[in-house]
């Protein structure tokens, strides 16, 4: 849901990462919604990152997630 949200209506502000882990799949072969669909395009909409392969590595999101919150302490 919170990726159809950005998707349709982009922060104001840059996001310094969007991290879901184990985000459900709505849609054709996924989770079933009355009334939510999510649009074709989803992904191009989306700010670019990694995939949703993370091969039992969770390395990488741990960094991006650190990297965020040394941000925030800065601010």
């Amino acid at each position: 849901m919170a990726t159809n949200a950005l998707a349709e209506r982009p922060p104001e502000r840059e996001l310094g990462a969007i991290v879901l882990i184990a985000a459900p799949f709505v849609g054709a072969g996924g989770w079933h919604a009355d009334g939510f669909e999510l649009p074709h395009d989803l992904g191009a909409r989306l700010p670019p990152g990694g995939d949703h392969q993370l091969d039992d590595d969770l390395s990488k999101v741990a960094r991006v997630i650190e990297g965020v919150s040394r941000e925030v302490g800065d601010a």
